[in-house]
């Protein structure tokens, strides 16, 4: 900070300037875009569009090449700013692509800055007009490039950081369904039980647990009485206050149609409304736990988005006696808990340091209007 300031105090003696973006940006879009119907796996050109991840798909087009590199990519329903400094791909509408219009302007230093504002949410409807008359400080171009060599340093750690900490997070989820996997294959069940499994159909074993009403994903809440339960990946999608949503029995297991995620619910929830199957007991010989971590292993083949409970519902159980029901699922219980302290932990070191990164960030970005 003291060499930002001895800076500004040198070229700068008075007020900071500040010019609005659409003073400072221009759009400079390829010429074309990739339709994300288009968007594959592997591909000369990633794709960079408007959504959260930096790279979103691949492609073989050069028509639909950024054409100035680097640029600012800005997502017009999203939000999401990133810079480009590599050969990229321009993804689906929304996606805009900006380069500065003056001399004097750092592009890095206009995308740190337009990472630090406060863009207020209008939903899926279109932002740049708003954004283009949003101001940012512009120091001289010194400064800036000093301040972007510093948080070009400080984002080059916390990425290397970040990328030790996800690489334990998989590590530790990858060592609990192993864990899992083996202590329900059948020679394990076997061995503890002495031979004494039986296989059933899945259908054979529950019965539906639906909601007398379901909640539509435009209609969860940030903050209500109960969390809403839907396929997704997350436990928890949302929130509601609608009572007639709630599971009428718990505990329950979820299986999402479209996605084959599993999931148990022991807490009072609500019902999501599309693809969100609950299910509960009907053979009092089984551990609701033991059967939600045996479906937890189904291997049930993909069909994109089209349902799967058809398939899901013929997948054989191997069901061993009751004791040895309860020990597996003690078993497992156990190793869950420690590993989830442990994914925790690292959970929130993440957090710590992206909200330490922002806050130097602003730091950095936050010039006094005046003496």
């Amino acid at each position: 900070m003291n060499r930002i300031h001895d800076l500004l105090s040198q070229l700068s003696p008075g007020d900071v300037e500040y010019k609005t973006l659409g003073e400072i940006l221009k759009i400079d879009n390829s010429r074309h875009r990739v339709s994300k119907d288009y968007y594959v796996d592997e591909g000369a050109y990633p794709i960079v569009d408007q959504s959260q991840e930096l790279i979103a798909g691949y492609t073989n087009r050069t028509d639909c090449l950024y054409q100035t590199i680097p640029c600012i990519v800005f997502g017009d329903h999203t939000r999401a700013v990133k810079y480009v400094d590599f050969q990229a791909a321009q993804g689906d509408s929304g996606t805009k692509a900006f380069v500065t219009k003056l001399d004097s302007v750092n592009l890095k230093y206009v995308y740190y800055a337009m990472q630090n504002l406060k863009i207020r949410s209008r939903g899926y409807n279109r932002h740049w007009s708003i954004v283009k008359k949003m101001t940012i400080a512009l120091p001289p171009l010194e400064v800036q490039d000093e301040i972007v060599r510093i948080l070009d340093e400080y984002t080059t750690a916390n990425a290397d950081l970040h990328k030790k900490l996800n690489t334990e997070y998989e590590g530790r989820n990858k060592q609990f369904e192993y864990y899992k996997q083996a202590l329900l294959s059948e020679s394990r069940l076997n061995e503890m039980s002495e031979g004494k499994v039986e296989s059933k159909p899945l259908q054979e074993l529950i019965k539906f647990n639906t909601a007398n009403k379901m909640i539509p994903k435009k209609g969860y809440l940030s903050e209500g009485k109960y969390p809403v339960i839907d396929q997704s990946k997350e436990l928890i999608a949302g929130y509601t206050n609608e009572d007639e949503a709630l599971f009428p029995n718990l505990p329950c297991i979820i299986f999402g149609e479209h996605t084959r995620i599993v999931k148990y619910v022991d807490f009072q929830a609500a019902q999501a409304s599309s693809g969100a199957i609950s299910l509960v007991l009907q053979d009092d010989s089984v551990n609701i736990k033991y059967l939600y971590y045996a479906m937890s292993c189904m291997k049930i083949g993909s069909r994109g988005y089209n349902r799967h409970w058809n398939l899901a519902r013929k997948a054989e159980i191997l069901i061993p006696p009751r004791e040895v029901q309860d020990e597996i699922v003690r078993m497992l219980d156990q190793y869950c808990d420690l590993n989830t302290g442990i994914l925790d932990k690292l959970s929130y070191e993440m957090a710590a340091r992206q909200k330490e990164y922002e806050y130097y960030r602003n730091m950095l970005l936050t010039f006094e209007l005046g003496e």
